[in-house]
């Protein structure tokens, strides 16, 4: 199995201290602060704090090594499986599940209708502020599985997807591909320290993201700038 590498957006800075990177064979490299990032699992990885736990490398490993046998409706029930398992484990009873059971079937049954929503919302929002149909590129963080992203893409010329999880992005990338969504970039960084230069946006979608983020100040006073 071979991910597509990511295409579009590439001008990534340091997110610890906004210098210009370097890359020579798959690193970036930052002079002015030293900082050195990899990829991870085909994805350019940004992150300064968020570790993938054990569970969730080996989910990513597992998808990565199945890619061309799995829809995305087959991630999405393999994500809550392997919950299952583990609470069964810890010594959960089945009923207690029920919520997981609804949240499933809500998910494989409404990703779609709900991104429509939010494109609807979003378009509206953006137009009011610049007064202009065309958008060059917007941002989702936090984007999770890719279900605003989707409908995100229609909007703008580029998207760019960023999530702290390796596993939700490559449930958004296969999404994506579903679809027939070639015009996002996917990229693993923290919403406090964006890896994106100044002024290089044109919107930013944040949805259920930032009650999650260690300082959600820093995320604010960060956007300001991108």
């Amino acid at each position: 199995m071979i991910l597509q590498e990511n295409i579009g957006f590439s001008n990534w800075v340091c997110p610890k201290c906004k210098g210009d990177l370097k890359v020579e064979d798959g690193v970036y490299f930052c002079e002015p602060c030293g900082q050195r990032f990899n990829d991870f699992l085909g994805l350019p990885d940004f992150r300064l704090h968020y570790k993938d736990t054990k569970n969730e490398v080996a989910l990513a490993k597992e998808f990565r090594e199945s890619w061309n046998e799995l829809t995305y409706e087959d991630m999405v029930r393999m994500r809550w499986s392997g919950l299952r398992q583990r609470a069964l484990a810890r010594g959960k009873h089945p009923s207690d599940f029920k919520m997981w059971d609804v949240d499933e079937q809500a998910h494989l049954a409404t990703y779609k209708v709900r991104g429509k929503h939010h494109q609807y919302m979003l378009k509206n929002i953006i137009q009011r502020k610049i007064y202009a149909w065309e958008i060059i590129r917007l941002v989702d963080v936090g984007c999770g599985w890719g279900r605003d992203l989707l409908h995100l893409a229609c909007l703008a010329q580029e998207a760019i997807g960023v999530d702290v999880s390796a596993f939700s992005l490559l449930m958004t990338k296969k999404l994506l591909e579903g679809q027939g969504v070639t015009n996002v970039t996917l990229v693993l960084a923290e919403g406090e320290s964006l890896p994106l230069p100044p002024e290089c946006i044109d919107g930013i979608n944040c949805s259920g993201a930032i009650e999650h983020m260690r300082i959600p100040g820093d995320f604010c006073v960060n956007v300001q700038d991108v």
